[in-house]
């Protein structure tokens, strides 16, 4: 396919094309996939964040190979909490595959992501709680 040419021979209008199915939501998998995979070359900030957005695909391809991108190009753990943060299941799997051989950053990962439900559970319980004294109150007025 041309997307295959794109990545053996790069250049703007190749970028651009492969940003353009990037950004397009009804773009299917697969040049979703053959797009990160072309893009690989380039290393600016509008490439990072056009893949970035990529860890939450539906698709497991899609997802893999954006997580792929993006630790090639050097994860800090505030990259990965960002990715955790938005609270993806599919991307925390993500993440979880590409450092499967590094110990101590998937403690990390399964840690945090441990952290943030306990987090969500707490936010849950409290706003149980505010209901549950919202009710009382009306109840006895």
């Amino acid at each position: 396919t041309a997307i295959r040419y794109f990545a053996k021979y790069p250049s703007e209008s190749a970028r651009a094309y492969c940003l353009e199915i990037l950004a397009d939501e009804n773009a299917s998998w697969i040049p979703q996939l053959l797009s990160i995979q072309a893009l690989r070359q380039y290393d600016d900030q509008i490439v990072y964040e056009a893949i970035f957005k990529k860890i939450t695909s539906p698709n497991w391809h899609v997802r893999v190979n954006a997580v792929e991108y993006l630790y090639g190009r050097g994860l800090s753990k505030e990259n990965i909490f960002d990715i955790l943060y938005q609270r993806d299941r599919y991307a925390n799997e993500s993440l979880l595959y590409q450092y499967r051989g590094d110990k101590e950053m998937t403690r990390y990962i399964v840690d945090t992501i441990h952290l943030l439900d306990m987090q969500d559970a707490s936010i849950d319980a409290s706003s149980d709680i505010d209901a549950l004294c919202n009710t009382a109150i009306s109840a006895t007025v």
